[in-house]
């Protein structure tokens, strides 16, 4: 999912700016791996976190449990978890969910985009 979303981040920002921010070590690279470690912090354990961004990286379960050294029902059990606590119920959910929150980023360094996605409108 990272790929992606650079990706389309990159083309915006190259129709409005004319810097190249296509570098591993760019601002935008870093601002985008920090929202996604952060994502669903304030909702998900730490292991539940593992395997959404693992999600979101594009691996399967299977990868998942094997790179997590975990039972493949452990990881279908977390991805249950995970789903229920985000309201969603499927791998396109969380995808839509994950870039639509990134719009409720607050600028601020390790702040979850979901606390202010998932609250309600006043």
């Amino acid at each position: 999912m990272a790929p992606l979303v650079k990706t389309l981040v990159l083309k915006h920002l190259s129709l409005t700016e004319n810097k190249d921010l296509s570098q591993p070590d760019s601002g935008l690279h870093r601002q985008l791996m920090q929202v996604m470690n952060e994502f669903g912090s304030s909702i998900l354990t730490t292991l539940e976190r593992e395997v959404l961004q693992m999600i979101l990286h594009g691996h399967s379960s299977q990868s998942i449990a094997d790179k997590l050294d975990i039972a493949l029902r452990t990881v279908k059990l977390h991805r249950q978890n995970l789903y229920q606590k985000l309201d969603i119920g499927s791998q396109a959910e969380l995808f839509y969910l994950f870039i639509h929150s990134l719009s409720c980023l607050d600028g601020g360094e390790n702040s979850d985009p979901l606390i202010t996605y998932l609250q309600p409108p006043s």
